[in-house]
């Protein structure tokens, strides 16, 4: 099973428990040993897998076997999802500033009609 030393080691890397890892995934410390030890009998489901290559910022094909890199493969995908959340901040913020002035100005109006 390719994705046992993976594991291993990436826990290791990170400095983490088995029980750390296993709560992160939601699942319990003997089940994430077992993935460990290589003693479950099939690999973890994919919402696991999933889990598991955010949590170490790798590629779930790198976990599987499928490749040699474990860099994730979705570093555009990332950087799209950054650039349109700062765009969506950049809005909101536009939005506040508009709202800011038209306050503002009606402020200055109750000034002046005060100032009278």
């Amino acid at each position: 099973m390719p994705i046992v030393e993976p594991l291993k080691r990436f826990r290791g890397q990170f400095r983490k428990t088995q029980t750390d890892v296993a709560t992160k995934l939601g699942i319990k410390q003997a089940s994430y040993a077992q993935y460990e030890q290589k003693t479950r009998p099939s690999t973890p489901s994919a919402d696991t897998i999933i889990k598991l290559a955010q949590a170490y910022n790798i590629s779930a094909d790198y976990l599987l076997g499928l490749t040699d890199d474990p860099r994730p493969l979705v570093v555009e995908q990332q950087a799209a999802v950054s650039e349109t959340e700062n765009e969506n901040e950049i809005q909101a913020l536009k939005a506040d500033n508009q709202f800011l002035k038209e306050q503002l100005a009606k402020l200055a109006e109750r000034v002046d009609k005060l100032a009278s």
